[in-house]
């Protein structure tokens, strides 16, 4: 074994005399002055640079070093009586050939230097194949036993996934890092692999410590580094991989052996951040090997590690300080060397895991769960085995829908999520943008937790949790009926141990639990009545629309037929059947029968026909005879679907609206009385309690057995804890440190933001619990990984798994969102908008949700700038478009916007919420720094201004979003792709509107660029949502229309409002009508879908101003005058 690195001897530092300077700290000062300022210093400025430093020297004494270093050869003065450093590097220069005396024992310090280990390469000879396509011939079969397969790859995926640190402390070489010296090559070309192999008696204990922690996580490989000599004393010196790559490793009882795969090295973040904060444009060089799709759609050339290096070597030339070779290493680091560039391979212990390290354990333990464990979690639903879910679905609609509470007001589609989030074991929820889904959420806890059910809510956005606990703390007067297990501010949280000592300290129960199920009685009865009255409602719906399909028919067959032949088809005693031959005109010449057929039609020819019935005219005689058939037949139709709407008309309509608005009263004083209920202890419970503290202690300390007898624990004592604490909330990744791992321990998971999480962190949650809603956007915000498709194929062909239908379960192409949409379940999209202004909603639902938004923004939230109209505003600006470090920036659109907004807020005092969003970072940083400068704090404050990227408004809203383009042909290429490639981010910038969306940008490139969803923005400059009014989508709306008219009221037909045409619209001063023309025709949505009933259409044009009236086609017919007198009565 190896033995304790030696402790490292600093270089000296320039020091802070109060006296005169000794000599050899003037040397060490001048030398601080003069390395890496190739311009050189002249005795005067070298003077003041070592006042600056305190250090106190006379001219002579300064002089007299000067002229020590140039006898060393270490310094020089220029003709202009400069003074410069020519001192070159030794530490870093290569071994001669064959040399072999390169350090032997564990990597250390010999005083000043780091000594690399020797280390021996073995290069594959054979060429790796990429992996094949799946075909047909393998295929993935979907199940537990997909899962169980797949669980080491997402811990895989969640350990690559997390940004950690790979930079070396000098102090902590042999530990953190070391460097390896093979003698011969060591990176290998495309196809092939190579394998360092580090004897272990080489290795210093602290590094194989390091090792043992890590398990089978990944090595870092890198070359060149990166040597950092920071200016302050009181900062050890640091090195930095320039490029690295990920390496898979093992350790046996002789050696440390790293796979190093024929992978294009990646340039190191923290190396890219040190040289922009240089000053210097990094933006190619991360493309350069990024994998990024180039021009014909494929992978960029793979590169390997010389390429690479020279590539290094070449942009950052002012920083070598040795000649860049991989093939001649360096065998050694001098800590008193300058900082730069060194030719030497660096192998880093990845920082441990900070975030996923409780996930990444626990997907292992998951892996050891038995069949019957997996299948009693949420997983099994996932990961289903039937695909499509269909036939799940059908059994489970069989069973009667799940009483619902409904604790907060919500509309049809809210409330079809919340009871089939009840049902299980999976709801997919689909939230676009201002559609309530917070509110879907709270409700859906708030319910549970009346029934005695628990539920864990899930995010790995905190804002997420803080939207539903605000929603549920509101319901319940700022109560604790939520428990957060951790926020970003609490650093301990709360988690079931806390829960314990919390139970135990609360009172005697005084009998509200008793009241609490009468009145949950009460609340299923009216529940129930809902129900019915919606079913009832729903059936005069479908009678509706049957009567419009018929009215269309008849209309249809009265116009081919004409009135005269229509009204003589319908005074007709009876119509031959002239499709059909009768049975024993097969047995007459075919002439005869032709004319007894022509007979029988002379027979019931109108006076005034004139048409000769004769063989020319025999088959439009048979077609009329047909159409006159279907005509009675559709008329008497219409009369039996009348009479049964006639009949609901007298009866008593049903009011779920009015159930609703008892339910929801009666729940939120039920919730009351839950809360309070919680907040008392049974005796039996605090004695069984005592128990449990006890225990829990035991167990966590009895190794794998006490591992065991902890999870039986909990499973006994979770009925106890829900009593208490039903409802909690957490972070994705930070459920292992507060909940335990119990298979199925709450009834209903809920993950929101889900189209933000990535699969393999949400694996432990779907664990945790029996069913699962899961709630996002897949149109908004993606997960982001840092995982690649390269590494990704390759993992799941060594595992096996790489084979048809793989695709579903991918890491880096697919969310949580995404596999549990596949897997089937019960999918609710919520269609109503409550956030933007229409104009703005429009734009939204046509371009990222195939028309199926209705807004129903109330007007009084609307609050535009003064003299602004709400909806869409364009400043065209077209300026240059500059590149950045990362995407790029516009000066001209950043004067714009500032000016507008020193206008808006300074000048006219404009105070609604206020955001300034834009693609980029550069463009934001620059934005917020002019804005902060330009604006007083005070009123930035006032307005909530926010100056970010679209990532940063996730979740947020403002009255006015001002929106800064960056677009113009002379932008870079790879920042107009971003744009075109990242749809969401505009569909989250324009939504964070909700009264005045601003875009500041070129409107003429924008309207032209070929990105569908910026032209379709620029479209919006002009276009508003009343395109279609004044045509009309039936006969009697045009004669209804007609006759208002005549008494002179004005109806605008077909006017868009809440995301549905209004018949006849009436807007008469502040007076706003609904005129609706019922069993006209099949009523539609503007998305093509079939109507919501018109019961909650009404409720919802109410809630908007509107006044609905409601006529059926056959009160129009029968007495127009009369229906004409019923508006004008409103008027």
């Amino acid at each position: 074994m190896g033995t304790p690195i030696a402790a490292e001897t600093m270089p000296p530092a320039v020091t802070r005399w109060r006296g005169h300077a000794a000599p050899d700290a003037i040397r060490t000062a001048l030398r601080h002055a003069l390395e890496g300022r190739p311009e050189g210093f002249d005795l005067f400025r070298i003077l003041r640079f070592l006042r600056a430093a305190r250090l106190d020297a006379t001219p002579a004494a300064v002089a007299e070093q000067l002229l020590g270093l140039q006898r060393d050869g270490l310094a020089r003065v220029a003709p202009d009586r400069r003074w410069t450093w020519i001192a070159g590097s030794t530490a870093s220069a290569p071994w001669p050939d064959g040399a072999d005396d390169a350090p032997a024992g564990p990597a250390g310090a010999d005083g000043r230097r780091l000594l690399a280990v020797r280390g021996t390469v073995a290069l594959t000879d054979g060429r790796r194949h990429p992996p094949p396509e799946p075909h047909a011939s393998a295929v993935l079969e979907h199940g537990l036993d997909a899962l169980r397969r797949l669980l080491p790859f997402y811990r895989e995926c969640l350990i690559r996934n997390e940004s950690r640190d790979t930079n070396g402390n000098a102090e902590g070489y042999g530990k953190q890092f070391l460097f390896c010296r093979p003698p011969e090559r060591w990176w290998p070309e495309l196809g092939s692999e190579g394998r360092l192999r580090i004897e272990r008696a080489h290795l210093p204990e602290a590094f194989l410590a390091g090792l043992a922690r890590r398990k089978a996580e990944p090595l870092v490989l890198s070359y060149p580094v990166h040597y950092v000599r920071p200016r302050s004393e009181d900062m050890p010196p640091f090195v930095l991989p320039v490029a690295a790559v990920a390496c898979g490793w093992s350790l046996t009882a002789d050696a440390l052996e790293i796979v190093i795969p024929a992978e294009t090295p990646r340039f190191a973040a923290d190396w890219l951040k040190d040289q922009r904060f240089r000053g210097r444009d990094t933006s190619d060089l991360s493309r350069w090997t990024a994998l990024e799709d180039t021009e014909d759609g494929k992978d960029a050339p793979f590169q390997d590690w010389r390429s690479v290096a020279e590539r290094a070597q070449i942009f950052a030339a002012a920083d070598v300080r040795a000649p860049i070779e991989p093939a001649r290493l360096a065998d050694a680091l001098d800590l008193s060397d300058r900082t730069g560039m060194y030719n030497l391979l660096g192998v880093f212990l990845p920082s441990e895991l900070r975030f996923a390290r409780g996930a990444a354990r626990e997907i292992a333990e998951i892996a050891a769960w038995s069949e019957h464990d997996l299948s009693a979690t949420a997983l099994a639903a996932v990961f289903a085995l039937a695909a499509d879910g269909a036939e799940g679905d059908r059994v489970d609609d069989a069973l009667p829908a799940p009483s619902a509470a409904e604790p907060l007001e919500l509309g049809q589609d809210q409330l079809a999520a919340l009871r089939d989030a009840l049902r299980g074991p999976l709801t997919v929820v689909t939230g676009p943008p201002g559609t309530g889904k917070s509110q879907v959420v709270a409700a859906i806890m708030a319910d549970a937790a009346l029934e005695g059910r628990s539920v864990l809510l899930a995010s790995r956005n905190h804002k997420a949790l803080d939207a539903v606990e605000e929603r549920i703390r509101a319901l319940v007067d700022d109560k604790p009926l939520l428990t957060r297990a951790n926020t970003d501010e609490d650093s301990v949280g709360f988690s079931f141990e806390r829960a314990i000592e919390s139970i135990m300290a609360r009172p005697a129960a005084s009998g509200r639990r008793d009241r609490l199920a009468e009145a949950l009685d009460q609340i299923r009865r009216l529940d129930g009545l809902r129900v019915a009255a919606c079913q009832r409602l729903d059936e005069v719906a479908a009678a509706a629309d049957a009567l419009g399909r018929i009215v269309e028919e008849i209309d249809t067959l009265e116009a081919e037929l004409g009135a005269e032949t229509a009204g003589w088809v319908l005074r007709a005693p009876a119509l031959p059947d002239l499709h059909r031959t009768p049975w024993w005109a097969r047995l007459l010449p075919r002439l005869l029968t032709r004319r007894i057929l022509m007979r029988a039609v002379a027979r019931l020819r109108s006076p005034s026909a004139a048409a000769p019935v004769d063989e020319e005219h025999l088959e439009r005689w048979r077609a009329v005879c047909g159409k006159g058939a279907r005509l009675r037949a559709a008329l008497a139709e219409r009369d039996r679907l009348e009479a049964k709407l006639r009949a609901f008309d007298t009866a008593e309509r049903p009011d779920p609206a009015g159930y609703a608005a008892d339910i929801r009263s009666r729940s939120a004083a039920a919730l009351r009385t839950l809360v309070d209920a919680l907040a008392e202890c049974e005796p039996s419970d605090r004695a069984e309690l005592t128990d449990l503290r006890g225990e829990v202690g035991l167990t966590q300390r009895g190794g794998a057995v006490g591992a065991e007898l902890y999870r039986d624990l909990w499973m006994r004592a979770k009925e106890l804890i829900f009593r208490h604490f039903p409802l909690w909330a957490v972070s994705n990744l930070g459920v292992s440190s507060k909940i335990p791992l119990i298979p199925g321990l709450f009834d209903i998971l809920i993950i929101d933001e889900a189209s933000q999480c990535d699969i393999a962190s949400a694996l432990p949650l779907l664990a945790r619990a029996r069913s699962v809603v899961v709630v996002g956007d897949p149109a908004q915000l993606k997960h982001i990984t840092k995982v690649d498709h390269a590494w990704e194929a390759d993992a799941l062909r060594a595992a096996g798994l790489y084979a048809a239908g793989i695709g579903r379960y991918s890491f880096v192409a697919n969310s949580l969102f995404h596999v549990a949409a596949a897997a089937g379940g019960r999918q609710h999209l919520l269609r109503d908008h409550y956030r933007c202004h229409p104009d703005i909603a429009d734009y939204i639902s046509d371009t990222f949700y195939g028309q199926r938004l209705r807004p129903l923004t109330a007007p009084a939230a609307i609050r535009p700038p003064p003299s602004t109209p709400p909806g869409f505003h364009w400043t065209s600006v077209a300026g240059p478009i500059s590149a950045a470090a990362s995407g790029c920036w516009s000066r001209a659109e950043a004067d714009a916007v500032c000016a507008h907004l020193r206008t808006l807020l300074l000048d006219q005092g404009y105070r609604g919420s206020v955001g300034v969003v834009t693609p980029f970072v550069a463009q934001a940083d620059r934005l917020r720094d002019r804005l902060e400068a330009e604006i007083p704090a005070e009123i930035r404050d006032a307005v909530r201004l926010t100056v970010a990227t679209a990532h940063k408004f996730q979740g947020d809203a403002r009255d006015l979003m001002v929106f800064s383009l960056c677009l113009g042909p002379d932008m870079p290429r790879g920042a107009r792709g971003f744009v075109a490639t990242t749809p969401n981010l505009v569909n989250v910038a324009v939504s964070r509107a909700r009264a005045v969306c601003h875009i500041f940008g070129n409107i003429e490139f924008a309207a032209t660029c070929g990105i569908g969803h910026v032209q379709a923005l620029a479209a919006r400059r002009t276009r508003r949502s009343a395109d279609r009014i004044g045509t009309f989508d039936s006969p009697w709306e045009k004669r209804f229309h007609d006759a208002l008219l005549g008494r002179g009221v004005v109806t605008v037909p077909q006017l868009p409002v809440a995301g549905r045409r209004l018949d006849l619209a009436i807007v008469d001063g502040g007076r706003m009508i609904d005129v609706e023309v019922d069993g006209d025709r099949w009523h539609r949505d503007i998305d093509g879908s079939r109507k919501q009933s018109d019961y909650f259409r009404d409720l919802q044009l109410r809630s908007l101003g509107w006044k609905v009236l409601r006529f059926w086609v056959y009160e129009l017919r029968e007495d127009m005058e009369e229906c004409v007198e019923r508006v004008v009565r409103e008027l």
